[in-house]
């Protein structure tokens, strides 16, 4: 899967929008390829990124299952 970057004037590369000025359209297969795998770095993230994710994000684990851990730790304890 192709993916956008861009090239940082200290020759790292950066993840950005496809639409982003400089961006270029490769594969970090082949980032890997020509040596330039360990120069990628990940994008900026400030605290915007994470609330946007937070409102969207749905819970990965149900009241019911909350419920049975909670038993289970009452019963057994911590340690099990």
């Amino acid at each position: 899967m192709q993916c956008s970057f861009i090239k940082k004037y200290d020759d790292t590369t950066v993840p950005c929008g496809p639409r982003q000025p400089g961006a270029i359209e490769i594969t970090m297969q082949d980032l890997a390829t020509r040596g330039e795998a360990s120069k990628i770095l990940p994008p900026p993230i400030s605290r915007t990124d994470f609330d946007k994710v937070l409102a969207r994000q749905k819970p990965t684990v149900s009241k019911s299952d909350l419920e049975v851990h909670d038993r289970f730790t009452k019963e057994f304890g911590e340690e099990g």
